[in-house]
């Protein structure tokens, strides 16, 4: 089977493309999830493509391993996976790894990226196709806590985002006070008028009031309907 997989000769994408045209007419229902996550493999040997020293979320340390991202979909006819890529250390893009990338077997343009580089392209691949329909996007909080990542979904639907309890959240939306300039000193910048809590110090009660906020980049929170586009986030904060 390892034979066969490295030396033998098939679509790869056109596989995947037909077990996800499959999926979708068994799984895709209105009111359907989306599901990303890692998914990391232990490994002994060197020889793995892409195998190297780096956080395994399934043993929750650093490993050797595998590194992959996965998106899912889930919906009341049944759940699996639906697309999935493997993740390129740095090392691997190193000089002295070509000739291992070479027996391997790697594509050229295989490069390194990070899973939150990732996932966005293949969420807002699987949004554009429209093969899924999807109303909901779960995510956890080494995605919920990165607000580019988090900028980068795509619009029209509503996630669901686990936060780190350090991740700094506005408990309302603040008014923006511009101090204006006087001509002399340094220009102050426009700021809040009131600063953002950590979201594990932020009181139980007050999460219905944070589920009806946006979250946009800046670290910053829009009312619902301020915002043209805007994108919905349902946050909980992890211990």
């Amino acid at each position: 089977m390892a034979n066969l997989m490295t030396r033998g000769l098939f679509d790869d994408e056109g596989m995947l493309g037909e077990y996800q045209r499959e999926s979708a007419k068994g799984l895709s229902a209105q009111g359907g999830m989306i599901t990303v996550d890692g998914c990391d493999f232990p490994k002994k040997g060197n020889n793995s493509v892409g195998v190297s020293r780096q956080h395994s979320g399934r043993l929750g340390k650093v490993e050797k391993c595998q590194a992959s991202v996965m998106v899912g979909h889930a919906s009341q006819k049944g759940n699996g996976t639906f697309d999935y890529q493997l993740c390129m250390t740095k090392k691997w893009s190193e000089v002295g790894y070509l000739p291992l990338r070479e027996r391997c077997k790697v594509p050229g343009n295989l490069e390194h990226q990070s899973k939150n580089e990732m996932l966005p392209a293949m969420l807002n691949k699987v949004h554009a196709s429209k093969a899924l329909d999807f109303k909901y996007v779960g995510v956890d909080s080494a995605f919920g806590s990165d607000t580019g990542f988090l900028g980068s979904m795509p619009e029209g639907v509503v996630y669901f985002a686990n936060v780190r309890h350090d991740h700094l959240l506005f408990e309302g939306r603040p008014e923006i006070i511009d101090p204006g300039y006087k001509g002399r000193g340094r220009k102050r910048d426009p700021a809040p008028s009131f600063g953002p809590r950590n979201a594990g110090q932020i009181p139980m009660q007050h999460l219905p009031l944070l589920s009806h906020w946006h979250m946009l980049t800046h670290g910053l929170a829009s009312s619902s309907g301020s915002d043209d586009g805007a994108k919905e986030f349902i946050l909980s904060s992890s211990l």
